[in-house]
């Protein structure tokens, strides 16, 4: 049981950082469309 509690932890963790590389993708992308207007 606590292989599956660490599995779920390290789950959550990746989980974690990939919402803030898609956020940061995304401001990325906001700012290359910005730039691409002017």
């Amino acid at each position: 049981s606590i292989f599956i509690i660490n599995c779920l932890i390290s789950i959550q963790g990746s989980m974690k950082i990939m919402r803030k590389i898609f956020i940061t993708l995304t401001i990325i992308d906001k700012n290359y469309i910005r730039l691409l207007k002017i």
